[in-house]
């Protein structure tokens, strides 16, 4: 009976051990593909982040994963993009702008995103999370380099941002990676009409009311200076209402813009 009993335990031990093996996610074996990345080739942002997926998994292992835009998935797939959601996955109300879902629970690698970006920002969170890239500045990332690349089972997390504009000067935006991992964004794509700093001439151009008006300028050393670099004459009320009048319009133009 002890027999019986310990070659039991040992079997189911077997069993568990093979069911999490088997459960994982193996998108790259000894330099092979093993997986392919799914997605729709009409959404430019899955898209983007599924060919992101592609080139670190070849820097990684050597492996091209193929892309594919077909909804005819298998098991051990990534999907990039709502492939058939398994009834309660998350509630779409959970992701905000540039927020996104990664699962791998039911035998895919799926990466989600609501309104944004947030797609490419489940790929970066995968590859630094998993496999531990860290992307510093141009073409200066670490990177465990291996043959095989695998996701284990299990992870299941919505990941929703805290600052809704995020965005830096640096030498480093240039690269457009860098941009993406760092989840930076455009100023243009927030901000109404582009007008996020230096927006004096672009309210009040020296160019309309600079000869006609030089008392909206600053008054420095006897003269009044109206530039494309100009300063107001703050004091000058007439500026307030033109300002505003101005202000109000753009807004009004570009509605959901900060």
């Amino acid at each position: 009976m002890k027999i019986i009993h310990k070659t039991g335990i040992i079997l189911l031990l077997l069993f568990l051990i093979s069911q999490n093996i088997f459960s994982q996610i193996i998108i790259v074996r000894g330099g092979k593909p093993k997986a392919r990345i799914v997605v729709d080739n009409n959404d430019s942002i899955d898209m983007k982040a599924a060919l992101l997926f592609q080139d670190f998994a070849e820097r990684i292992t050597g492996a091209k994963l193929e892309i594919i835009s077909t909804k005819k998935k298998r098991k051990g797939d990534v999907l990039i993009g709502n492939f058939q959601l398994p009834l309660k996955a998350f509630n779409a109300s959970d992701i905000t702008e540039d927020g996104f879902y990664i699962s791998s629970t039911d035998g895919y690698l799926r990466i989600v995103k609501g309104v944004g970006k947030g797609s490419i920002y489940g790929v970066v969170t995968i590859l630094e999370n998993y496999f531990g890239i860290h992307y510093y500045a141009a073409e200066t990332y670490s990177i465990n380099k291996s043959k095989d690349m695998i996701v284990p089972s299990g992870i299941r997390k919505i990941d929703n941002p805290t600052f809704r504009y995020r965005q830096t000067q640096s030498y480093s935006c240039k690269d457009p990676i860098y941009t993406l991992w760092h989840r930076l964004e455009e100023p243009k794509e927030v901000f109404a009409a582009d007008l996020w700093v230096h927006t004096f001439n672009s309210l009040l151009p020296a160019a309309v009311y600079g000869e006609k008006h030089p008392q909206y300028y600053s008054f420095i050393n006897g003269q009044r200076r109206p530039g494309v670099a100009s300063q107001w004459c703050l004091t000058n009320p007439e500026i307030f209402e033109i300002v505003s009048q101005r202000l109000d319009s753009i807004f009004k133009a570009n509605p959901g813009k900060i």
